[in-house]
């Protein structure tokens, strides 16, 4: 990724992270999936181990 698109992915996220609302975290989790990412939801497991499988809650935006 070249500096400019770094720059601009950046700018994306700090606009994205600015405004207010549940439509902010769909928001983040479609931008994410662009740069082909997910957004996943699990347990703070603290000092247990729980398997992957548990551990994994939700995945937003990966419809």
């Amino acid at each position: 990724m070249s500096a400019d698109d770094a720059s601009l992915h950046l700018e994306k996220l700090d606009a994205l992270l600015s405004s207010e609302g549940i439509a902010t975290i769909y928001a983040l989790a479609h931008w994410l999936k662009a740069l082909g990412l997910k957004l996943t939801v699990a347990i703070d497991a603290g000092d247990e181990e729980i398997s992957a499988n548990v551990a994994e809650l939700a995945e937003v935006g990966n419809v």
